[in-house]
């Protein structure tokens, strides 16, 4: 019996793959496939299917659902859902490719799900490329509401998932997590963060700088989401005009711009995508 059915939860995990480091991978499956009742894995036409598929294969309880083409994460989210929906599942863990949780997180998790109309629950992690992230912190277990959690590590009420229609594939890569969170506010769901460090995560190519006395944390990804990153925030302030302000939209997108001139590679390619990013937004071309 594992963890969750011992805190009467019907828990599974569901991971998005594309082109994963396999070594990364394992150590990822090794620490969740224990905590719940299913791993569901979501393959976007991965060039290294075979070898993901060899490392799965003696294990019944993982699922493997493949896509001949790249579908998104927003898409393959929905499919991992709606499986778990299908068979009769309540909660999901959704995680990243390259997260890795702590042995205890669901259990944590499970001590918090009676809360008042959760949506997500979520928690503390830790960036390893992040140095000033890397140091010894104390868990207080204390909870509270927050407007916004990233999509890995974070636990997602199923029920909650049917009643809002599911995550908006339309975004493809990129303010999917932020679209999904305004959403269960508007239908009276609560996102709640528990003080606990409960997975290691990476965020791009993290390399910090410093600039004029500041810490300027800068990801180096690549031009293609920096498209979709100056897109879906330009759509998300259309949708959401009274919680994503096309005022922060500017001011957040002006930051990532000043990083990739000063301090990242392909500068000339990553400006072109942003402004395409930002004509196809303004005209909300999702394609």
């Amino acid at each position: 019996m594992n963890v969750a059915q011992k805190n009467n939860a019907k828990v599974v995990a569901g991971i998005v793959l594309y082109n994963p480091n396999v070594k990364r991978l394992i150590k990822n499956i090794d620490m969740i496939a224990p905590q719940v009742e299913k791993l569901i894995l979501f393959d976007n036409h991965s060039e290294n299917l075979n070898a993901i598929e060899e490392i799965i294969k003696s294990s019944r309880k993982i699922i493997l659902i493949k896509s001949e083409e790249n579908k998104g994460i927003a898409y393959a989210l929905n499919k991992i859902a709606l499986y778990a929906v299908k068979h009769k599942y309540s909660w999901l863990l959704t995680l990243d490719q390259d997260s890795v949780v702590k042995k205890d997180l669901i259990k944590k998790y499970c001590n918090y799900i009676s809360l008042s109309n959760v949506g997500q629950l979520c928690c503390n992690y830790i960036d390893k490329k992040a140095l000033s992230n890397v140091k010894n912190t104390k868990d207080s277990f204390n909870v509270k509401k927050v407007n916004f959690c990233i999509t890995s590590g974070s636990l997602l009420n199923l029920d909650a998932f049917v009643k809002i229609g599911g995550f908006n594939s339309a975004l493809f890569i990129d303010d999917v997590d932020i679209d999904i969170c305004y959403r269960l506010r508007l239908n009276g769901y609560s996102i709640y963060k528990i003080d606990y460090v409960g997975f290691e995560h990476e965020l791009g190519d993290l390399k910090e700088y410093y600039f004029l006395g500041k810490k300027i944390s800068v990801y180096n990804h690549s031009p293609i989401r920096h498209y979709y990153m100056m897109r879906n925030d330009i759509i998300l302030a259309k949708d959401y005009p009274k919680l994503h302000s096309l005022k922060s939209v500017v001011l957040r997108q002006s930051k990532e711009l000043f990083k990739v001139i000063f301090f990242e590679k392909y500068t000339f390619k990553k400006i072109k995508y942003s402004i395409r990013g930002i004509r196809d937004g303004v005209n909300r071309k999702r394609k």
